[in-house]
C-alpha cells in the first residue's frame, strides 16, 4: 500500500550565504530543528525552496543534503517544479537516485498546455518512477487550476496519493474533500487556509509557515484532530498577523527576512526577488514581537 502523506509538512527555505552560495550547513541546522519539534513531514526545493532559482545541481546538493540530515525519520518529498516534461522526468529520476519519499510535481507552467497535455504530464512522470507523487495545484503561479474531474482521473494512477492544493475557493476545496478516494490526500497549500481546510477534512498541509511557527501549525492539527476546533482558531488568529506579513508577493524573501529577525537566519533570497520596504518590515517586526518571536 502506498505512504499516503498526513499532518503538517514543512516547504524548507533554501539557505543561502551573503554571497549567494548554497548554505548546506544552515540547511541541516534548520532540518534538525524541524524534527526536534515533531514536524511530520519536509519538502525541499518548493517555491520556499526556491526551486527556480536554483541549477540543477544546486538542487541535487540540497535534496542530497536534506535525505542524509533527516536520515528516515520523517518523509522528504522533493519539489519538481518544470515548465516542461523533459526537465521534469529528468529531475524526477534524480531525486528518486537520491533517496526521496515522494516527489510533488507542479503543472507545467508557461506552455499552458490542455488537460489532456497535463494529464499526460504527470503520467510520464508516474510511469517512469517508483515514488508516490503529489499533485501540485498552484494556479496562481502556473496559470493553470487544475479541476476536480482532472483531479479525479490523475488519482486513479496508483501512486499519485494527493495534492497540494492552492486554489482559493473553499467551496471547491470542500467538495475535493468530500469526492476524494480514499489513499488520496487534499493537502492545503495556503498557511491561511489550513485550519480551515483541516475542519472541512482535509488530512494535512504543506506551508511555508512552518519553517518559523511548525509547533504552531502542529497544534492546530491536533486540536482539529481531537475536535477542539475552537482552541485551533484562537491558535490561528494568534498567527494570522505575521503570516498575513510575510506570505505576499517577492516570497519568499519577506519570510526569510522575518526569520533573520527571529534568529533563525538562513540568508537572502535570490535575484529577482528583493528585500521587503520599510513599511512591510515594521509589520513582521511587529507580527513577531507580538508571538514573542522578536530577536533582532
Amino acid at each position: 500500500m502506498s505512504w499516503v502523506p498526513r499532518g503538517i509538512t514543512t516547504a524548507l527555505l533554501t539557505p543561502f550565504c551573503e554571497d549567494g552560495a548554497l548554505d548546506l550547513d544552515t540547511l541541516r541546522t534548520r532540518i534538525a530543528w524541524q524534527l526536534d519539534r515533531g514536524i511530520h513531514g519536509l519538502l525541499v526545493g518548493g517555491v520556499s525552496g526556491e526551486y527556480v532559482n536554483l541549477s540543477p545541481e544546486e538542487r541535487r546538493q540540497v535534496v542530497r543534503t536534506a535525505v542524509d540530515a533527516v536520515a528516515g525519520r520523517v518523509p522528504v518529498i522533493a519539489g519538481i517544479l518544470e515548465p516542461n516534461t523533459g526537465q521534469a522526468l529528468a529531475a524526477a529520476k534524480d531525486f528518486e537516485a537520491l533517496g526521496v519519499q515522494a516527489l510533488l510535481l507542479l503543472t507545467p507552467y508557461h506552455n499552458l498546455p490542455t488537460p489532456a497535455g497535463v494529464l499526460n504530464h504527470f503520467r510520464t512522470v508516474h510511469d517512469a518512477t517508483a515514488l508516490p507523487i503529489l499533485l501540485y495545484n498552484n494556479p496562481g503561479r502556473t496559470g493553470i487550476d487544475m479541476d476536480l474531474a482532472l483531479q479525479t482521473e490523475l488519482s486513479r494512477l496508483p501512486r499519485i496519493v494527493g495534492v497540494k492544493e492552492c486554489r482559493r475557493d473553499l467551496a471547491i476545496v470542500s467538495e475535493q474533500i468530500r469526492r476524494a478516494r480514499p489513499g488520496f490526500a487534499v493537502l492545503s497549500g495556503e498557511d491561511d487556509l489550513a485550519l480551515a481546510t483541516f475542519a472541512l477534512g482535509g488530512q494535512g498541509a504543506i506551508l511555508t509557515g512552518g519553517n518559523i511557527l511548525p509547533t504552531l501549525f502542529l497544534d492546530i492539527f491536533h486540536l482539529v484532530e481531537r475536535g477542539e476546533v475552537a482552541k485551533a482558531v484562537e491558535l490561528h488568529h494568534r498567527m494570522m498577523p505575521l503570516i498575513l506579513a510575510i506570505y505576499t508577493r517577492n516570497h519568499p524573501f519577506p519570510l526569510k527576512e522575518a526569520m533573520a529577525a527571529a534568529g533563525m537566519p538562513v540568508g537572502p533570497a535570490r535575484p529577482p526577488l528583493a528585500p521587503m520596504d520599510e513599511g512591510q518590515r515594521a509589520a513582521v517586526r511587529v507580527a513577531l514581537r507580538d508571538l514573542g518571536l522578536l530577536r533582532a
